[in-house]
């Protein structure tokens, strides 16, 4: 009879993929752990292995060579796995420094010949030993340096924020993006009241953590698979980050209205504009991708929102009968997702620079297409989950140029009661991870005029 896989085998072969297909984690380790017989603690453990591990990937790999007679890039890919996830465990988490030395050993025999595991023993005992005295680069010499190797992210990412936002901020921002968010549950107001759903969850044993903007968003604690939450199936609720939230607030539509989210997959903020609207009116959801689609109709169903009809198509070119036919529109433009790392564990080493180069010139179409959907006198919301000028208030004016009918407009009205902050006024609004304690987000409301006529 075979012997049951455990957690750390689990999270091994997962991590192998990774890096073998450079696919991002969350999408293997999720049927991976769906068809796993593990308990829920080795799920958990498992979990923590491989989201750990793909998070400080760039500071394990720098440890372990300076541990190491051989480059890491010479060692059998599980070998060098084997080391990441020992490493891992030494440095990151409570485990015992003997076990994780001993379950690393162990994996080695499974994985390679005696050369490999001794080679395994020696490197992790060694890190066992020296793992409270690790030298990183001086900060004041090589502030690029330290940030990158201490708080694990990307020397270019890194740089790019010390130039904008010193060394502090970038200190603070990148140890916000190591910490794991919590769970974060929009309430559906159509069916449920938050205090309702606080009760609800708490009566099950449940830890309800308040909001820190969104009036209809709570943290659950210790939740587990999102799908067996009580409430989940009837529709009384959808995870969706608070900074998220935020666009339907700025785009404030009312019941009635005829409403336009271009590029709406998944449909979070499709379905929550649909809640503000007290499923009263008409929501266009448009998306390139068919996939997306058939999510966005799956959330609308399991939250009982009949307001939203679903069409394929490019958010560059609408078609004809969506011109100049809604008065309210949002543009959830694709991005570098450099606000949501926190959230994404592996997304900091996908994310290159060339992308500022050439999304912001695939944001900009999106949103100028968009822009001939607004009636004259309707609202365009632009928003964006990044952290990059080049994706946000670049994009915003380079649009503003071209179409001298659209103006930012104050967002005061709409958000001043659940969130201060001085852009409010001048139409836009940047969150940080480490100032907000949300996704890192943007957000630009842009009015068009009455007397405007709509550029073909």
């Amino acid at each position: 009879m075979a012997k049951q896989k455990t957690a750390r085998d689990l999270a091994l072969e997962v991590l192998l993929r990774v890096e073998r297909t450079k696919s991002y984690a969350n999408l293997l380790l999720s049927p991976a752990l769906a068809k796993s017989t593990l308990s829920e603690r080795d799920r958990a453990l498992a979990t923590e292995l491989v989201y750990g591990t793909v998070r400080t990937w760039g500071t394990l790999d720098w440890v372990l060579q300076e541990r190491s007679r051989m480059p890491l890039d010479k060692l059998e890919p599980s070998v060098r796995m084997i080391l990441r996830l020992g490493a891992y465990q030494l440095l990151y988490t409570r485990i015992p420094p003997s076990a994780a030395c001993f379950e690393a050993v162990e994996q080695a025999k499974k994985a390679s010949h005696a050369g490999s595991v001794r080679f395994v023993n020696a490197v992790l005992r060694r890190l066992s030993r020296e793992r409270t005295q690790l030298k990183f680069p001086d900060i004041s010499a090589d502030p690029v340096g330290h940030i990158s190797l201490k708080y694990s992210h990307p020397e270019w990412l890194v740089r790019r924020w010390l130039e904008r936002l010193g060394l502090e901020e970038t200190v603070a921002l990148c140890q916000a993006n190591n910490l794991v968010p919590p769970l974060c549950l929009r309430v559906n107001t159509t069916l449920i009241q938050r205090a309702e759903l606080v009760a609800h969850m708490e009566n099950r044993g449940f830890t309800v953590d308040a909001h820190h903007i969104v009036p209809e968003a709570l943290y659950l604690r210790g939740a587990g698979a999102v799908e067996k939450l009580p409430g989940y199936e009837e529709g009384l609720f959808t995870v969706q980050d608070e900074s998220s939230m935020l666009a339907a607030y700025a785009l404030a539509p009312k019941a009635g209205e005829r409403v336009l989210d271009v590029c709406a997959g998944p449909g979070g903020k499709t379905t929550h504009l649909a809640e503000l609207m007290k499923d009263k009116g008409e929501i266009w959801a448009l998306d390139i991708h068919p996939h997306k689609l058939a999510l966005i109709s799956k959330s609308a169903t399991r939250l009982r929102l009949g307001c939203i009809k679903v069409q394929e198509g490019d958010g560059r070119k609408l078609p004809v009968e969506f011109q100049e036919a809604f008065g309210k529109v949002l543009v959830d433009a694709p991005c570098s997702g450099t606000g949501v790392l926190r959230r994404r564990a592996d997304l900091r080493w996908h994310k290159t620079p060339e992308e500022l180069v050439t999304l912001p010139k695939l944001q900009l179409e999106i949103l100028t297409s968009a822009a001939r959907a607004v009636v004259a006198g309707g609202v365009l919301v632009y928003s964006t989950c990044s952290l990059e000028p080049e994706e946000n208030l670049e994009v915003v004016n380079a649009f503003l140029a071209s179409r001298p009918d659209f103006r930012l407009a104050d967002m005061g009205p709409s958000l001043e009661n659940i969130i201060q902050e001085s852009t409010l006024r001048q139409g836009f609004l940047q969150l940080y991870p480490h100032k907000h304690k949300v996704d890192g987000f943007f957000l630009a409301r842009l009015e068009r005029h009455e007397e405007g006529t709509a550029h073909g």
